[in-house]
């Protein structure tokens, strides 16, 4: 299911089908959005310097606080790469 969706860029698609794991986990703020916020100011300062690639697991792509909306919300031109 996880790859359909990630074939279709639904990656709110992705982070929806993982709920269920995410909730039994715990909580979803120090999982994954805590975590995303803090990323995005390393991953531009490190993005002056050179092209880089960044990879993150599946569940951080998606959703309001997903790695992809926090780019875009600094000016950030994300794209999928097929």
């Amino acid at each position: 299911k996880m790859v359909e969706k990630y074939k279709q860029q639904d990656v709110d698609g992705m982070l929806v089908a993982m709920q269920g794991d995410l909730d039994e986990m715990g909580n979803q703020d120090a999982m994954l959005d805590n975590r995303n916020k803090k990323w995005i100011p390393q991953i531009a300062e490190m993005s002056k310097e050179m092209s880089v690639f960044y990879a993150v697991g599946a569940g951080h792509l998606g959703g309001q606080n997903g790695v992809i909306r926090l780019l875009r919300k600094e000016g950030y031109k994300v794209v999928a790469v097929q």
